[in-house]
């Protein structure tokens, strides 16, 4: 296996309860990784997503008594995107970012740090477990990547996420 086979992708976004300090959270985690990674642009704040974008992001959590609230979370607000590439950085970062739910994350992850409530609260008050940041986990990154592309080529002509890069204008 060649140094470069273990280089991977990782698509963080934060959601949109934390637009606000997405920089700071975004400050961080790189802290937090150190070296060995590499943001690919400076994070874009998204305003106005798709719902065809969010359904499909979201299309493995229909079942969930959340779901409708979750994809409503994001009107009008939208997410803060980024793509980090490192050796192992998909794991790097879910470690830094933590268990879903912020109240059973371990202290000093970013959904401890910034989080609130837990899925317990979430479904009896019907709202959405604010857990700040999406993270790619292992195999999903890549077809995150390109789902996100496609949907946002659509209105972002300056934006292609599988190319590591913004088009040019």
């Amino acid at each position: 296996m060649t140094l470069e086979s273990m280089v991977e992708r990782s698509f963080v976004f934060i959601k949109p309860e934390h637009i606000e300090i997405a920089q700071e959270i975004f400050d961080f985690l790189e802290e937090q990784l150190g070296d060995g990674f590499e943001r690919l642009f400076n994070p874009l704040h998204i305003v106005n997503l798709p719902k065809e974008l969010l359904e499909e992001h979201y299309s493995h959590r229909t079942d969930s008594p959340i779901y409708k609230e979750t994809l409503d979370s994001f009107k009008g607000k939208g997410a803060v995107i980024a793509i980090y590439v490192g050796d192992d950085i998909i794991n790097r970062i879910r470690e830094i970012v933590g268990v879903t739910c912020p109240k059973q994350a371990k202290p000093g992850t970013i959904r401890a740090k910034y989080g609130i409530g837990s899925l317990k609260e979430s479904l009896e008050n019907g709202e959405s477990v604010k857990n700040v940041i999406h993270a790619s986990g292992p195999g999903e990154a890549e077809q995150e990547i390109e789902t996100w592309s496609k949907h946002l080529a659509k209105d972002y002509k300056v934006l292609d996420l599988t190319k590591n890069q913004l088009k040019d204008e």
